[in-house]
């Protein structure tokens, strides 16, 4: 599980992690000293990474089109390294830096598009030199590319010169911190880049304070490369809505300081960069994070404290797995088909994606467990909840990848080292209300992903229509065979919200079902979902709905074949009317439930 590479800057550079620390990590765990050698061993991939493109640049001089030639960026990087290596490693580590280099690798690999020409994502390994010699205090000239108006000093900021439509190149000099740039008779000079100025944007940090130790981070609102992969444009925030961003991730870091502490030290020593992502309505919160930029989280303001803590500990946990997967497969990539179900997402699963998915949901799950014995008595019923909930996704999804073949010798010992504190939280009592309302969730999802992504085989489909008009019992559910494919990924989010007791979002209100079916009134909210499904039978919600309402009453049958093989009453019901009256859905359901 190493591997070495050539002599980088006149030393060894090799990537490898302790048996030790691959198993805590698979655990949901790594104390801060493992994230230290993960992120080691992530220095010496971005090491790697710049001599492969220093190689490729070598070698083909027209990816530098009008910037200096590679002999030249390399003798810099060489000059900072001697002078100042700590602040050449923090620029290289940069998690945006990550994801420049995996955007450039790919244009020039596999001729991938970009949004500015070749020379310029190649050239921003000139602004990578800039801005380390900046931090190092490292006296240099070079210069530099300028995309549309902008240049980019990773880890420092951006400056505004020249058009706002062209790509041009400016003379750049580094001076005892400060930085000049001039382009076609205009001049800047940043002489504290750590402050706003006149053109000047510096990439804000947030300094959050908590009794036990402070979580700095920047908020990164500026740097092309702070997406997940494509440039993307400056997006700068106005000062309000830093300080929302600095009061909100300030409260969910003294939550996790506070009562997560075998979580708050790996996340302070691993966690160095959030990127503001806009609100989409009908969703609590969005957030993602790719295995190119180590250390970086991506998100929309989180409605509270509890949402924000969460959200860092679940995409601290992308981080950790996509660090690993730069050390060892875990999937053989043999079968990419997506046809594995993930509890917490609308579409079918590749094995890799699955994966990512359960140990972001092994920190989710472990941070409501532990929400629960450090709870202040308003959080009783949320982390309750949250943690009944989360528990049964999490295994349901670590029982598809334990069956799984797709997993290397690796990935399988990494599987089994999750499964270690699954198997401790299925012990766990919770209330049964908490419970009843995970239980729920749980199947409404699993019942609305089987309707959207499952496709019933025409055969077995016509054997249960000849069966239905001639009088006959349902053939059997077992033998009828599915095709997974992607479908219909819209999926309301009304009903979890209002299982959580938030507003629902703006549009239109909540179905009348799901407020009765939340009310406790089982029987009228029946009712609203069959209306629903005659209205349209395409109404997936109205189904696992129903489902729901079923199962609410005690000795109905009917729920077993709405929420456990929904897609099957829903074939029979659609296909029934084109040879007799179409059957109510629940007369179908029976009837298969036999």
């Amino acid at each position: 599980m190493s591997e070495s590479g050539s002599d980088m800057f006149r030393r060894e550079v090799t990537h490898n992690l302790p048996i030790a620390d691959f198993d805590s990590i698979a655990t949901g765990g790594g104390d801060s000293a493992v994230i230290r050698r993960l992120i080691a061993s992530e220095y010496s991939r971005r090491l790697l990474l710049l001599y492969e493109l220093y190689g490729l640049i070598k070698d083909d001089v027209e990816l530098l089109g009008p910037l200096p030639p590679a002999s030249e960026a390399w003798r810099l990087l060489r000059q900072i390294e001697d002078r100042s290596p700590s602040d050449l490693e923090a620029v290289l580590m940069h998690p945006q830096v990550g994801v420049w280099f995996a955007h450039t690798l790919r244009r020039i690999r596999y001729d991938a598009t970009g949004d500015a020409p070749i020379w310029v994502a190649v050239g921003h390994l000139y602004s990578v030199i800039l801005a380390a010699a900046v931090r190092g205090s490292v006296a240099t000239k070079l210069r530099v590319p300028v995309r549309r108006g902008v240049i980019v000093l990773p880890t420092l900021g951006i400056a505004h010169i020249g058009p706002a439509d062209e790509y041009r190149i400016a003379d750049a000099e580094s001076r005892d911190g400060s930085v000049v740039l001039r382009l076609d008779g205009d001049s800047l000079v940043i002489e504290r880049v750590g402050e706003p100025a006149v053109r000047w944007w510096n990439l804000r940090r947030l300094n959050l304070l908590s009794e036990k130790g402070a979580l700095d981070v920047f908020l990164d609102d500026v740097d092309p490369y702070r997406d997940l992969a494509d440039p993307i444009d400056p997006g700068r925030l106005d000062e309000p809505s830093v300080a929302s961003w600095r009061d909100r991730l300030g409260e969910a870091w003294h939550i996790i300081d506070r009562f997560h502490p075998g979580r708050a030290d790996p996340i302070r020593t691993g966690l160095w960069s959030i990127t503001p992502l806009s609100e989409n309505p009908g969703w609590e919160i969005r957030s993602a994070s790719t295995g190119d930029a180590f250390g970086a989280a991506l998100m929309s303001l989180p409605a509270d404290p509890q949402a924000a803590a969460v959200t860092m500990v679940h995409e601290f946990q992308h981080n950790k797995l996509g660090a690993i997967l730069h050390l060892v497969d875990l999937t053989t990539g043999m079968d990419q088909e997506s046809d594995l179900y993930a509890p917490w997402r609308p579409d079918p699963r590749p094995a890799a994606g699955l994966l990512q998915g359960v140990y972001a949901f092994l920190g989710i799950t472990g941070f409501w467990c532990e929400q629960r014995s450090s709870r202040r008595a308003t959080d009783v019923e949320t982390a309750d909840f949250e943690f009944a909930l989360a528990r049964r996704q999490a295994w349901a999804g670590w029982q598809a990848l334990h069956r799984c073949s797709e997993l290397t010798e690796w990935g399988r010992r990494f599987v089994e080292g999750m499964g270690t504190p699954l198997r401790s939280w299925l012990r766990e009592s919770v209330p049964a209300h908490a419970d009843r309302a995970a239980r729920a969730l749980f199947l409404d999802h699993r019942a609305g992903w089987r309707l959207r992504n499952l496709e019933v085989d025409p055969g077995w489909v016509r054997d249960a229509v000849v069966a239905w008009t001639g009088g006959l019992d349902a053939p059997p559910a077992a033998a009828a065979r599915v095709r997974v494919r992607a479908g219909d990924s819209v999926w309301s989010h009304r009903r979890l919200q209002l299982y959580r007791g938030m507003p629902v979002p703006d549009g239109p209100p909540a179905p009348r079902g799901d407020v009765l079916l939340l009310q406790g009134d089982s029987d009228r909210a029946e009712v609203e979902y069959v209306r629903a499904i005659a209205r349209s039978s395409a109404d997936f919600d109205a189904w696992s709905g129903l489902g729901l309402a079923v199962a609410a009453q005690p000795g109905r049958r009917e729920w077993r074949a709405l929420l456990g093989r929904s897609e099957l009453v829903k074939a029979v019901h659609d296909a029934v009317k084109d040879f007799a009256a179409r059957p109510s859905p629940l007369t179908a359901a029976r009837w298969l439930a036999g």
